[in-house]
């Protein structure tokens, strides 16, 4: 058959002969049984930064590679029977090696690890070092060029062969081909372990991926924002939005802001964000640039991964303020008006307003709300104006103003709501209204001095009004009873 030829990034490896390589892997299988052996367990989370003080050397980026074939070849025709154990053996554990080893091999020839491609030890890992199928990937997303059923001519000293046993896809098994002249081409591996075995292996699917010539940067496809408006709300996130573009493992978010000169000058940038991110800006005249990132590829001068740039996009950020005005709703010492900035959280005044006859619960969005939204020295968090008017409310019992005592047990279990003490009372004697379950407010003037600690046993939810700094505040405190002040 003959040799079919590309250079394409690894998601179009396989297409056309129904050799996709996805994310699905088999573990490393038998190099001539046809049949995969037991899968690796899964690598632990990433833990690249962790313990690499002693692989220094190893940080260097895979586009600085000075890949020597012949280490490759002569490390493999070493190792093929045995197991160097500075590394780790699979086998002892009941699993394929061969992945494992070819990347001993790759290593030993001048490869250097990666974030995606690496071994530290048992636990410190990612299976593209020891799955054939993630190796394969990795190694074409590096730009190396593959042949699918290569000839003798497309294989040479040091590259990759990946063997697919089952024609389900995926690949099975790898091998490192080890000689590179005459009529033919031999491999080493493990598992089932060979040495210059003739490089086919009897396999129906075969792939060979060419590590000696030059590589091709992978970039990634252009980026580009979606539903940007031109001007937004000062206090209100404002979402970036894309789809996904091929070759891109990671995006990142670059923000400018224009300065008096006039010019858009780096204020920010946002590394592996994901579209719907969310960003809420002070006002002023913005420009973003989204950057897509293949971070399996590097430049090809090594100083960065590939990347491919979306055409900027331009937006202003204004402020918004928001009014919050009192209403005194028939009374009297309204608050003055406050503004509001977006996203913030506004604190109430805490003036009370006056009404005759009347307390003041609290302040409402509706006139004719009978229960309060909102307090003195609340919070008002909604990016809206607002008037906001106050509620009252009157009492269904009044203390005569000659009585300057209430005495004892004088009005125990009263059906009464909102009883108001007179400007003359001075003391509350012993459970005076106690066991009102009806009761929720009273009213109790400065000039009282005097509450006895039952005066109010067996009312529930009790809420106060009087003066502060008064005994009504002392006792409310003293008792776990709301206090409402009153001007």
């Amino acid at each position: 058959m003959r040799a079919i030829t590309r250079r394409l990034p690894a998601l179009l490896l396989c297409l056309s002969l129904c050799l996709c390589l996805g994310t699905a892997a088999f573990a490393d299988g038998e190099n001539t049984a046809g049949k995969p052996e037991a899968q690796l367990p899964a690598p632990p989370a990433s833990t690249w930064n962790d313990g690499f003080e002693q692989h220094e050397t190893d940080l260097v980026f895979a586009a600085a590679n000075t890949y020597n074939a012949a280490s490759a070849a002569n490390y493999a025709i070493k190792w093929w029977n045995s197991f160097n154990m500075e590394w780790y053996n699979w086998e002892a554990e009941g699993y394929g090696d061969c992945t494992n080893f070819v990347s001993q091999c790759l290593y030993t020839g001048g490869m250097s690890m990666t974030p995606d491609w690496y071994w530290i030890s048992r636990d410190n890992y990612n299976d593209s070092w020891t799955t054939p199928h993630k190796l394969a990937v990795y190694l074409a997303n590096q730009g190396y060029k593959f042949v699918l059923f290569p000839t003798v001519s497309d294989i040479s000293m040091g590259d990759v062969l990946f063997y697919d046993w089952d024609q389900d896809g995926t690949f099975d098994h790898a091998a490192i081909c080890v000689n590179d002249s005459g009529d033919s081409r031999y491999i080493c591996c493990h598992s089932q372990p060979h040495c210059t075995a003739e490089w086919t292996l009897g396999a129906a699917r075969y792939m060979v991926i060419q590590l000696n010539g030059s590589r091709e940067t992978v970039y990634p496809g252009k980026p580009i924002l979606t539903g940007m408006l031109s001007s937004y709300e000062a206090g209100k996130p404002i979402t970036f939005s894309w789809g996904d573009t091929v070759n891109t493992t990671y995006y990142k978010l670059l923000l400018g802001k224009k300065n008096a000169a006039g010019s858009y000058e780096f204020v920010d940038q946002y590394q592996n964000v994901q579209s719907g991110f969310k960003l809420t800006l002070e006002p002023g005249e913005y420009a973003v640039i989204l950057k897509a990132y293949n971070g399996n590829a590097r430049l090809p001068d090594g100083s960065d991964y590939a990347n491919t740039s979306a055409d900027p996009v331009y937006f202003a950020v204004n402020r918004a303020i928001y009014t919050v005005t009192y209403n005194a709703n028939g009374g009297t010492g309204a608050p003055e008006a406050q503004e509001k900035a977006p996203g913030t959280a506004l604190t109430l005044s805490s003036a009370i307003p006056a009404r005759e006859g009347a307390c003041f619960l609290g302040w409402a969005e509706s006139a004719d709300a009978a229960a309060p939204t909102y307090l003195p020295g609340g919070s008002y968090t909604k990016d809206a104006s607002v008037t906001l008017y106050a509620v009252w409310i009157q009492p269904d019992f009044v203390l005569p103003d000659a009585v300057t005592l209430v005495e004892e047990d004088a009005f125990a279990g009263c059906a009464f709501r909102f009883a108001a003490l007179s400007e003359h009372t001075e003391e509350v004697g012993p459970r005076a209204f106690s066991n009102c379950r009806n009761l929720r407010y009273v009213f109790i003037p400065r000039s009282c001095t005097r509450i006895d600690t039952t005066a109010f046993d067996g009312v529930n939810g009790l809420t106060i009004f009087g003066v502060r700094g008064s005994q009504a505040e002392i006792y409310a405190w003293q008792r776990g009873f709301t206090f409402m002040p009153m001007s």
